[in-house]
């Protein structure tokens, strides 16, 4: 049986290169909200529905009009047009079963933070991630890649780059063993086994409500749009990484336990 393992490693980006995925971002983001804006506007202007393949003859045009396009692989741009496809198919799944539907929505700086390379443009060489129109980029590799990459996507998290890999495997099964134990997840305790055992609650968010509240608190008399208000934000933003960061770190360890 074939599975999906995914991996995901640190870049170290020269601020030469970090300002170069900064801007291919915010060209991918451009080109998402300018394939949104061509459904919204065809159906309401039109009656028309526009369909994955009809926006994909689209991409050499708007290349011509925003020569900025060009400094993007192909197969990001691609895959741009692939989400908002999907984006669309869910919404009509969600009206058709009775869910809130959630039209797709344009996006802003801070809602839109990666691109994906689904075919090909990348590669690891030695201790760099080589990606095609940006370069070769320092790659933390903490650990062995197993199977065939299939796509790599290059996310911004907390104003940190990461690759992630999506890759195929054959499945290895475990083996045999008879030894079984039941897990009851709580709110007191993290979890309860059967044998007894209580895993305690860590409660990582509590002990930062303070921080958070200080950080939040002095961010809300900043105006918008002002550098001071930007560093604060990033500040509120660390705060929730770290524990973000604890509570995975919490979960693996005690899994793997």
């Amino acid at each position: 049986m074939i599975i999906r393992k995914s991996y995901k490693f640190r870049l170290n980006p020269t601020k030469k290169q970090a300002g170069i995925l900064q801007t291919v971002l915010d060209e991918c983001r451009w080109l998402y909200n300018n394939l949104l804006e061509q459904r919204k506007l065809s159906y309401e202007d039109l009656g028309m529905s526009l369909s994955k393949m009809n926006q994909q003859a689209f991409l050499p045009l708007l290349k011509e009009e925003r020569p900025s396009l060009l400094l993007v692989h192909s197969q990001v741009l691609q895959n741009i047009n692939d989400r908002i496809d999907k984006a669309f198919k869910n919404f009509f799944r969600r009206c058709k079963s009775g869910e809130k539907p959630g039209f797709p929505r344009f996006r802003g700086f801070d809602r839109y933070d990666s691109f994906c390379y689904s075919q090909s443009g990348f590669s690891i060489e030695g201790k760099d991630l080589k990606l095609s129109k940006i370069g070769n980029i320092r790659i933390v590799q903490h650990r062995e890649i197993e199977g065939k990459i299939k796509t790599c996507t290059i996310r911004r998290q907390d104003g940190k780059w990461y690759a992630c890999f999506s890759c195929e495997m054959e499945a290895i099964p475990l083996p045999a063993n008879n030894n079984s134990i039941g897990i009851d997840l709580g709110i007191e305790n993290f979890a309860t086994l059967s044998d007894g055992e209580k895993i305690e609650n860590p409660r990582f968010f509590k002990k930062s409500e303070k921080d958070l509240a200080k950080a939040q608190r002095k961010l809300s008399k900043l105006n918008k749009g002002t550098p001071e208000r930007n560093k604060q934000k990033k500040i509120v933003s660390k705060i929730h990484q770290r524990v973000r960061n604890k509570r995975s770190d919490f979960c693996h360890q005690t899994s793997r336990k």
